[in-house]
């Protein structure tokens, strides 16, 4: 294979893989902070990875203790608790909606179950 003929397929390829690099950068960082013992957790973690955004998992085993510092009421609390720049998310918020917190002001308190929010 000739330079010029290899060049042209790395070019291709950055372009090709441009757009999710840029997608990946503008998501912010989501900690999930879980149980050791919680399998689901890691789940939700890897569906919001596979979303574009970076994410940081702290195993707690005092998870309560986390949801008390950040002053969740406990009627909202989940097996996990996320922080995605200034709001926290209890359970399995649905990747596309917590894309939305960048154009959209959510619904403080909002718990989910599956991909259904029970409105508090």
């Amino acid at each position: 294979m000739n330079m010029d003929r290899r060049r042209v397929l790395l070019l291709a390829g950055a372009t090709l893989l441009a757009p999710a690099a840029a997608s990946a950068a503008s998501q912010p960082l989501v900690t999930v902070y879980k149980d050791p013992s919680c399998n689901c957790c890691g789940a939700w973690a890897e569906h919001i990875a596979k979303a574009g955004f970076s994410t940081k998992i702290v195993e707690e085993p005092r998870i309560n203790a986390i949801k008390v510092r950040f002053g969740i009421p406990s009627a909202l609390w989940s097996c996990h608790t996320a922080e995605v720049e200034n709001y926290l998310l209890e359970g399995h918020v649905p990747a596309t909606d917590v894309m939305a917190f960048g154009s959209e002001t959510p619904n403080l308190f909002m718990r989910f179950r599956g991909a259904s929010p029970i409105p508090s």
